[in-house]
């Protein structure tokens, strides 16, 4: 049977029987259902018809089942029947259930599933999607929207690109320069960034998050079993970072937010006024994302400014360092150890 299943389960078993879906009526066997039972009501619609004649749909719990986001689903010709052994699992069968439903507008309002049993379990954990506000800045709206496909594709990882040359898009109440002057660029490049000749779109772009709206979205996410990673680079890709604080370069020269992509010279000095910086930023960062991975970035740093800064020099000589090299590892485990007091 070709079914619009991804991705695919590894058990599945039909026959030619359908269930005719009339105004299902959902059954929840455990509290941590709940919040699922609404959202499947609010996919599958609401009471329409005399309740002897609604499809019902049971959601139970089930030791039985092996692996903690494993489900089996149950379609038969006079109802519906989930069993998983965590709400994730049954989250996961739901989404099964959803992606066998026509889409919006290419049906009547009978609708037929195939009858089937399913058996389906995660191959990966870490199933995710990256998204880069940073170079184009999208709305709530539309990351909410974001998740609900990762959802759907039974996905738990959203990595939210959330800082880079081209614009901070994370409102700090300790750092407000970051948004007030990194969150926004003057222009955009327009096509490849490599194109012999540039052309821009001469119009300013920008935009951030909000406390309040991060949390928005945390909270969205992990009603869908996804968990929300986010990207802070350091120390390179730091153009809209030094853009508002510029005493944290080596030269405490003239930044701006980048106007087309690559990899740039801006980087942050490995000072104790940076680490300082750092702190207070991921303790703020960390109140507001649970997950216990912080995206740092890391790479691609062109180590120019700090072969030729005097801090640089000494901080080296006084650790015995040989190389600009030794002192990009030594950045990233001093924000290993931030991150690590930090949970």
């Amino acid at each position: 049977m070709n079914l619009p299943l991804v991705p695919f389960p590894r058990t599945l078993s039909s026959d030619s029987d359908t269930l005719i879906l009339r105004s299902p009526r959902i059954e929840v066997g455990a509290p941590e259902l709940t919040d699922l039972e609404l959202l499947l009501q609010s996919a599958l619609g609401g009471a329409a018809t005399e309740n002897d004649q609604r499809t019902p749909v049971s959601l139970t719990l089930d030791d039985a089942i092996a692996a903690d986001e494993g489900y089996t689903l149950r379609i038969g010709t006079s109802g519906i029947d989930i069993r998983a052994r965590t709400a994730a699992g049954a989250f996961y069968a739901c989404q099964t259930l959803l992606q066998l439903l026509p889409c919006p507008g290419e049906s009547d309002e009978i609708v037929a599933l195939p009858c089937l049993h399913v058996e389906d379990a995660p191959t990966y954990a870490w199933r995710g999607m990256h998204l880069d506000c940073s170079r184009h800045f999208f709305p709530v709206a539309f990351i909410k929207r974001y998740l609900d496909l990762l959802a759907l594709h039974k996905m738990n990882r959203f990595h939210w690109h959330l800082c880079d040359d081209q614009g901070w898009r994370l409102q700090s109440r300790r750092f407000p320069r970051l948004t007030e002057v990194g969150a926004w660029r003057e222009r955009s490049v327009v096509g490849h960034t490599a194109n012999r000749e540039r052309h821009y779109e001469d119009a300013p772009h920008g935009g951030f998050y909000t406390a309040e709206q991060v949390r928005e979205v945390v909270e969205y996410a992990a009603q869908r079993n996804i968990e929300v990673l986010p990207e802070i680079d350091v120390p390179g890709h730091a153009a809209a970072l030094l853009a508002a604080y510029p005493a944290l370069s080596c030269d405490g020269g003239n930044y701006r937010v980048e106007e087309h992509y690559g990899i740039f010279p801006d980087v942050l000095c490995p000072s104790e006024a940076t680490f300082e910086f750092l702190a207070s930023l991921f303790a703020e960062l960390a109140a507001l994302f649970p997950f216990r991975y912080v995206h740092i970035g890391g790479d691609e740093v062109i180590k120019d400014h700090w072969r030729d800064c005097a801090r640089c020099g000494q901080l080296m000589r006084d650790r015995g360092m040989q190389s600009v090299d030794q002192l990009h590892g030594y950045f990233v485990n001093r924000v290993e150890g931030i991150l690590a007091g930090l949970g």
